[in-house]
């Protein structure tokens, strides 16, 4: 199941912050327990990388995925 949160923060989206390392494509998020788990790809490492985050981390990696789509130079 993909759940779309109230951030908009949807599979597909490009963030940081995910992983300190790299960009990070988000593949699915779902609910787990009090938390979300999102999970997505490194960029550039292809790496799985799944991470149970609080609203208040996820509210951080919508504002990272907001600047990157939003900035051009």
């Amino acid at each position: 199941m993909v759940v779309k949160d109230d951030n908009n923060l949807a599979p597909g989206d490009v963030v940081s912050g995910l992983e300190p390392s790299e960009l990070v494509e988000i593949q699915r998020i779902a609910p787990f327990g009090s938390k979300i788990l999102v999970e997505g790809v490194g960029v550039q490492s292809r790496r799985v990388i799944k991470r149970p985050l609080t609203s208040e981390e996820l509210f951080v990696l919508v504002m990272e995925s907001l600047r990157h789509t939003t900035s051009k130079p």
